[in-house]
């Protein structure tokens, strides 16, 4: 009947007939005193899916007409045409019973076919187009063994991302899977829960916030997965990093440039180690890295009264959530050194004033960390990473002991300064520090000295004698 008199019902409703017979005494009647013949609307398979991507849909029983569109408004007569508001694309593909549909609408997607009665257009099916839950930007890059946070939202609120919250949703009628738990598969593999990798379930809080744990992760790309009502689909793909700050080790009572590679938009802070991470146990101001991975530390303690941190090992820890200001914080390394400023390792402990001196630095700290402060005429400059410039001291400056200062009150080693000129200096001294050019030297000054029999050497040249 449907096929030859061309009855459709529309998708919100049924039609029902009376079937009507003929007596024997050849008058026409109901043959129930209810409609029993019942004409139900186009059944579209599947019936919900993914936005923006390719969906092969079919149509039950195939459509018998050639003019077949869909529309995003159930107003069917305002958008037949291309280009109109609701015109989402032809569906004439139903007439063999298959049609692709690719749409960046989200919402009810309506089958509008002709109405062989009024010859106006309505609409005979429906379809659910979702869009995936969008994360709040930034989108954090996880971190091994510290909880993996994101929040999101549902575009148009078609379902919800909490686990059973959705059952009696209007949209409910679509859906083909109720499960919306998230889980973590390796990079390339399918959101299968049979490839979750271990430990990574998870579910959604009401406001949409997710954590997933990178305990059990390695440093390589993993695809996070939830639960849509089309199934489980791929929400992102990001690269676990391995918490490797550059430098390991700060200064105490120091401002330094750090890096922390693969950790972009990231707020760190630091607390004692063993204690709980957390804004109120920090021993120092948080800081947030810029999209290059790189921040100033700042290893000054903001308790009051205190000027440098106690030497020791304390924790790095991480904001779960920068879109909270009230998120938690967890744990990213356990033990980082920060250490005295003695460490710097000043291996030249005697400078000569109006001679530049290049001073090593030891482990992987930075000139950079280095204030301009040498104490009482001199300053200092960054030339490489590991490497500091001595400049030069005024030339008419007493031999003195000078400081190269951070911020703190502490020094980082004691120097002495000296001035050129004509002074003493121990014979057992300048054998032990004495270059090819010194020992030249020493044997002409010797011979001499043996020629004259002078008692003692003083020095007219400006030589500067490393004292270890």
């Amino acid at each position: 009947m449907v096929v030859t008199n061309g009855i459709v019902p529309r998708e919100d409703e049924v039609s029902s007939y009376y079937v009507c017979a003929t007596t024997p005494d050849g008058t026409l009647n109901y043959s129930r005193i209810t409609p029993n013949l019942h004409v139900y609307k186009y059944v579209i398979t599947p019936t919900v899916g993914q936005s923006s991507v390719s969906v092969a849909l079919s149509i039950t029983p195939p459509t018998k007409t050639t003019s077949v569109y869909f529309s995003s408004s159930s107003n069917c007569l305002g958008g037949s045409t291309v280009g109109s508001t609701n015109y989402l694309g032809a569906a004439t593909g139903f007439n063999a019973g298959i049609q692709v549909l690719a749409t960046t609408h989200i919402g009810v997607v309506y089958v509008c076919n002709i109405d062989v009665a009024t010859t106006n257009y309505i609409p005979v099916s429906t379809y659910l187009s979702v869009g995936l839950p969008v994360i709040q930007a930034p989108i954090l890059t996880p971190i091994k063994g510290v909880p993996w946070c994101l929040t999101r939202t549902v575009p148009a609120s078609l379902f919800s991302l909490v686990q059973g919250g959705d059952t009696t949703s209007v949209y409910a009628k679509y859906y083909t899977s109720t499960d919306r738990r998230s889980f973590l598969v390796t990079s390339g593999t399918a959101c299968d829960v049979a490839q979750a990798v271990a430990g990574t379930y998870t579910q959604a809080t009401e406001g949409g916030e997710l954590c997933v744990q990178t305990t059990a992760l390695t440093a390589q790309s993993y695809r996070l997965c939830t639960g849509t009502p089309y199934g489980f689909a791929i929400q992102a793909e990001e690269t676990v990093a391995v918490a490797s700050p550059s430098p390991s080790t700060f200064v105490t009572g120091t401002y330094t440039e750090a890096v922390f590679p693969g950790m972009p938009s990231r707020s760190f802070l630091f607390v004692v180690k063993g204690q709980t991470c957390s804004l109120a146990n920090s021993v120092v101001s948080p800081f947030t890295t810029d999209v290059n991975s790189i921040a100033q530390v700042s290893t000054v303690p903001i308790a009051a009264g205190e000027t440098i941190l106690t030497p020791g090992n304390y924790t790095l820890c991480a904001k779960l959530d920068q879109n909270s200001p009230s998120s938690a914080w967890g744990s990213v390394l356990e033990a980082v050194p920060i250490v005295r400023q003695q460490l710097f390792g000043l291996n030249f402990t005697s400078f000569t004033a109006g001679v530049a001196t290049n001073v090593p630095l030891l482990y992987d700290l930075t000139g950079s960390a280095m204030r301009n402060t040498l104490s009482p005429v001199s300053t200092t400059s960054a030339i490489t990473s590991r490497r500091v410039t001595v400049s030069a001291c005024a030339s008419t400056l007493s031999t003195s002991v000078g400081y190269i200062n951070t911020t703190s009150v502490e020094s980082v080693a004691s120097i002495t300064v000296d001035v050129p000129g004509t002074y003493a200096v121990s014979y057992t001294h300048l054998r032990a520090h004495e270059t090819p050019e010194h020992l030249v030297c020493r044997l002409l000054l010797e011979k001499k000295k043996k020629t004259n029999n002078k008692p003692a050497y003083q020095s007219t040249h400006p030589f500067i004698y490393t004292i270890n």
